[in-house]
């Protein structure tokens, strides 16, 4: 059942042979036309296309969060630069150009491409710590073993994946029930970004032809089927059940060895000193991946040139709906298992730290397919997490898919009528692709992946004073409140100066919408957080001040919403033309659209969204901006969770936990005081 990569040439003739830079499935993809018109499905061709703001609606927010984060003289430079902007007649050009582009989008949005390419495809930066996001799942009253941990996820997620293709998942919907956008689900599963030369490439594998997962331990890969390979007595092949799902897993668990090692224990749990990656002439494929996209684009090629096997493994990796990571340690904390989640586990250092406050210790990225469209990991213990990469999918969907799974039993699924034979165990043949010998661009790769997560640390906060319950209670948006607290904590942090902050809103409201940005600093909120740090100010001028600034934030998120944001279209605007009917127009850039004020109200020092709690117990994702912050939140009725990450030194961290503790402690006196209802 269960074979051992790279001998896979089966699953490479099954989809037609190994193509190594396939073309973008944008638009239109294998899995649109696969689409099924059932339920999940049903609203997309009633949903409207996503808007192009006016100009003079774009400028005049812009103006707004210019005023609360630039410095008079600046502020002043950039608005006398608005009024010939919008009289600009390339400008108008370009907006017409715009409105065109989506008005010929039909099912499509105007901005899709763009931002696919521009955010994710054409960024040669290493995918892990960067846009690489994660969830980790909340513990079980009872853990089980790993290996039917990682069985019963399969089995679920496999289930949902049905649900997809066969149109049965009911569509996701906003509160009011207005039907939101589906098409992310298409590219969820059987999604793999593929590194080009300059920029990169997105694989949709056709659904109907791969049932199969890949099993990742110790940096090896397996290839796992997830159905019978026959037809049964009832008439077809059928999904494996999770006890035959388990007896796969349990068997590359019990004879998978560290590379370098003899052998492994039987629970899989062994941790050798010469693990995957130690030796950087023995690379595995799984630490190439974690590189720059140049470099492992050229390392993907020598994987090629070196030996046929190797692109028949690559392809069964490529096309496998998702990626089960068997890690062998166990974190304790949540803290611990964000991280492991986030970058791969931390290695025991060789050494014991100086002290308590020593770096983060060594990591490894090996035991991870990064340009995969998500994995589940599964620890030693049973606990179990979620990597997403990002260019097609956003955290929301993947939000819903792993709460669909955190509610499936870990012990018992619908069983076969009849029992089958127990799976048989993986071929021992050969062993998975690495270069041989390495290419120069993969010597070091794991001193640099070492030094690139020392240089990154991570924090979470769980505020359990209170939650959203008491929030609406005193008559706020959690949101919004929330926001307000990562204001004042940033000020208690980097000083009075607001920094730039984004919040990543969603716009599937419309056809192919995928979020749109809300820049949070507002002169209301310079002005809350002010009367917040001066002791002068009475509870009732900070309240007033305080729901002022919540109210501007609402406001401000029902536009996003609306996809009327700034960003987006300011993105737009800067494309050379309109793009597919020809005119690329020959209009000089306008000036405003280059002005380094501009950018740096763009710099996103503080990074910020919250997904649905449900399913989760931890949430997050690298900053950013090198100097900036990236914070995740969950919101639940009776706790508020944080998880922090920068590039400063492990002290920041914990200076950010204890403000923003204070913010929030701090906050609630003022907005209880103050509710409409309060005595």
């Amino acid at each position: 059942m269960v074979r051992r990569l790279p001998t896979a040439a089966a699953a490479a003739a099954a989809d037609g042979g190994f193509d190594s830079r396939p073309p973008s499935p944008l638009p239109p993809s294998t899995s649109r036309a696969l689409a099924p018109p059932g339920t999940t499905f049903a609203h997309q061709m009633a949903l409207p296309r996503l808007p192009v703001p006016a100009l003079a609606h774009t400028c005049a927010l812009l103006v707004i969060n210019a005023s609360a984060l630039l410095p008079p003289k600046a502020f002043a430079a950039l608005r006398s630069r608005i009024a010939p902007f919008l009289d600009d007649p390339a400008t108008r050009a370009r907006q017409r150009r715009l409105e065109a582009r989506a008005a010929r989008a039909r099912q499509s949005s105007w901005l899709i491409d763009w931002w696919t390419h521009g955010a994710y495809l054409a960024s040669r930066a290493p995918l892990p710590l960067g846009t690489s996001f994660f969830m980790a799942a909340p513990p079980r009253t009872s853990a089980p073993p790993a290996a039917r941990r990682a069985a019963a996820l399969v089995a679920a997620a496999m289930e949902f994946r049905a649900a997809i293709l066969d149109g049965t998942l009911p569509p996701d919907r906003e509160r009011g029930g207005a039907p939101l956008c589906m098409a992310q689900y298409r590219y969820l599963f059987h999604a793999t970004r593929v590194p080009g030369r300059g920029d990169d490439d997105l694989r949709t594998a056709d659904p109907l032809r791969h049932d199969h997962v890949v099993l990742i331990r110790h940096g090896q890969f397996f290839a796992l089927p997830t159905t019978t390979p026959a037809a049964t007595a009832a008439g077809g092949r059928r999904p494996l059940t999770v006890p035959e799902l388990e007896t796969a897993v349990a068997h590359v668990l019990a004879t998978t060895a560290p590379r370098g090692s003899a052998s492994a224990s039987a629970d899989g749990s062994a941790v050798a000193a010469n693990d995957a990656g130690d030796a950087d002439d023995d690379v595995p494929v799984g630490w190439l991946t974690a590189a720059s996209r140049d470099a492992w684009f050229e390392s993907r090629q020598a994987l090629l040139a070196a030996d046929a096997a190797n692109a028949a493994a690559l392809d069964a990796i490529e096309t496998a709906a998702f990626c089960v990571a068997l890690d062998d340690d166990a974190p304790a904390t949540i803290e611990e298992r964000s991280r492991a989640c986030w970058h791969g586990r931390r290695r025991r250092p060789r050494t014991p730290p100086a002290a308590a406050d020593a770096g983060p210790g060594e990591s490894h990225g090996g035991n991870r397919f990064w340009d995969k469209s998500f994995h589940f990991i599964v620890f030693a213990d049973g606990r179990a997490g979620f990597l997403g990469e990002h260019a097609r999918i956003d955290a929301t969907p993947t939000a819903r898919l792993c709460a669909w799974v955190a509610s499936a039993p870990a012990s018992t699924m619908p069983a076969a009528t009849s029992a089958p034979p127990a799976p048989a165990p993986p071929s021992p043949s050969t062993s998975p692709p690495s270069p041989s010998p390495a290419p120069p661009c993969a010597l070091g790769v794991s001193a640099a992946w070492t030094a690139r997560v020392a240089a990154h640390d991570l924090a979470v906060l769980v505020y359990t004073a209170y939650g959203t319950a008491a929030i609406k209670r005193w008559r706020c948006s959690p949101d919004a409140y929330t926001q307000l607290a990562l204001q004042l904590a940033s000020a208690g942090v980097h000083g009075a100066a607001p920094r730039p902050t984004y919040e990543s809103v969603h716009t599937r409201r419309f056809a192919e919408g995928r979020t749109d940005v809300l820049r949070v600093v507002t002169p209301a909120t310079v002005a809350w957080v002010t009367a917040m740090q001066d002791p002068r100010q009475s509870l009732a001028a900070q309240g007033r001040l305080g729901r002022k600034a919540a109210a501007q934030h609402t406001a401000l998120m029902r536009n996003s919403q609306a996809a009327q944001g700034v960003d987006r279209h300011l993105l737009g605007l800067r494309q050379r033309g309109g793009g597919d009917d020809g005119d690329e127009g020959d209009d000089a850039l306008p000036a405003l659209l280059s002005d380094a004020a501009l950018h740096a109200t763009g710099h996103w020092a503080l990074a910020t969204s919250q997904v649905p709690a449900t399913g989760l117990a931890g949430y997050g994702w690298g900053p950013s901006v090198p100097d900036g912050e990236g914070i995740a939140y969950l919101l639940r009725d009776d706790a508020l969770q944080f998880t922090i990450t920068s590039g400063f030194p492990r002290a920041h961290q914990r200076q950010w936990k204890a403000r923003l503790r204070d913010a929030l402690d701090r906050m609630q006196v003022v907005f209880a005081a103050t509710a409409p209802d309060a005595a």
